[in-house]
């Protein structure tokens, strides 16, 4: 999964959440502690993949430099 599609699934999750607060399902706490849970598992996810991304970037660049 791409940094992108990471930040568009982090975003789906937080509409999740407003849309359960909204219902007033705030009080759900087992629901509530798996979104949290899903997106803090998911921001580590982010993390992970832009640096990959930047990474290989770099690599990329640096071979056609001295490649």
């Amino acid at each position: 999964m791409s940094a992108a599609e990471i930040r568009i699934y982090l975003r789906e999750l937080q509409l999740e959440r407003l849309e359960a607060e909204s219902y007033g399902l705030d009080r759900d706490q087992p629901h509530l502690q798996d979104l949290e849970s899903e997106r803090i598992g998911y921001q580590r996810a982010l993390v992970a993949a832009a640096l990959d991304e930047i990474l290989t970037l770099r690599s990329e660049l640096s071979q056609r430099q001295y490649g």
